[in-house]
């Protein structure tokens, strides 16, 4: 079934990489299935969480058969995957350390951060303007598979009216911080520079 729904989407999107989340897995369902305990036993498996790594690295090898690249979220960097899948990390930095030790390039959107469906009481715009995609103390060798990161907007909690709201101004600050080095950012000088951007935002009908 997966692998039909892929196929679709890559006749869809003709890009290399394709997305195929893997996060927040939950086992209780596989726990009281009798084919899931089945193949367990035939694979020698001992917690129910190897059955994804089992599937996710089906995946991936469909995947690489099509000629694309994998991005799945932190989560699947647990099971043993070819270097070339993309690690999207989004709420453990030690993951990033993982994922680059393992040899994989790495999406780096921590909800800490960049999820702008969090209130802004949470995350505001000097909190997403602290945000620095690169750990500390990490090799330069490894700095150059930090693709870069991505803001997300998930709408569970937020309808189509309020998303305008959300993302703005606080898209404003993501994209400086990944264009600027964080010796050379200076929050009081940038939300200076954010207050000329409100009458065009106005102009433009977004809700900010």
């Amino acid at each position: 079934f997966m692998k039909d729904v892929l196929i679709e989407v890559m006749k869809l999107f003709p890009s290399n990489h394709i997305h195929i989340g893997g996060d927040e897995c939950k086992t209780s369902r596989w726990e009281d299935c009798d084919k899931c305990n089945n193949l367990m036993k035939e694979k020698n498996y001992t917690d129910h969480m190897q059955l994804q790594d089992h599937f996710i690295k089906n995946i991936e090898a469909f995947l690489d058969s099509k000629k694309r690249t994998m991005i799945g979220w932190e989560e699947i960097v647990r099971g043993s995957l070819q270097n070339k899948t993309t690690i999207q990390v989004w709420k453990d930095k030690d993951k990033v350390i993982e994922a680059l030790q393992k040899g994989h390039k790495v999406i780096v959107s921590l909800n800490s951060h960049v999820y702008f469906d969090h209130h802004l009481a949470k995350t505001d715009l000097k909190q997403v303007y602290s945000f620095d995609p690169v750990p500390d103390s990490i090799s330069k060798e490894l700095i150059a598979n930090i693709l870069g990161s991505e803001a997300a907007m998930w709408t569970e909690r937020s309808p189509q009216h309020l998303v305008d709201s959300k993302i703005f101004p606080r898209l404003l600050a993501f994209s400086e911080i990944l264009w600027t080095y964080p010796e050379k950012r200076n929050f009081k000088e940038f939300h200076k520079r954010v207050q000329f951007n409100y009458h065009i935002l106005k102009h433009l009908n977004v809700t900010y």
